[in-house]
């Protein structure tokens, strides 16, 4: 459900002039980072059901900004505090991805630079502040 509307979203965007589209894909950047730990389905409908506003309003003759303002930091995030919370299944495999990246970068480094030993304390820290 969640790809799919990822996917059409992609889709619509091409309808947007480019002022629009600056508009909406600063609004959607903001929304899906600041989003991450809110359920998935809520913030992509959402992301689609503004767009789709958009679009309307740009048939019309209408500019973003005539039609929403200036979306401010504060209105997104009264918005994103509307999304429901993300399952703790979705939050620990978020954190598992964070760890592994970090995890990586470390064994690269430690294959990489001669003499180097990998150290088991930052990979410990490595995976608190994944958490």
């Amino acid at each position: 459900m969640v790809n799919e509307m990822i996917h059409e979203n992609n889709r619509l965007r091409e309808k947007l002039n480019p002022e629009n589209k600056r508009y909406y894909e600063n609004l959607l950047l903001y929304i899906r980072t600041a989003g991450l730990f809110y359920n998935e389905d809520d913030v992509e409908s959402t992301l689609v059901q503004i767009l789709l506003e958009i679009i309307s309003a740009q048939k019309n003759g209408v500019s973003t900004l005539d039609c929403f303002g200036k979306i401010s930091k504060e209105k997104a995030d009264k918005l994103i505090r509307g999304f429901g919370k993300a399952s703790k299944k979705s939050i620990f495999k978020l954190v598992l991805f964070i760890f592994a990246i970090s995890s990586v970068f470390l064994l690269v480094n430690v294959v990489a630079v001669p003499n180097a030993n990998l150290n088991l304390f930052v990979v410990l820290m490595c995976l608190l502040v994944s958490c």
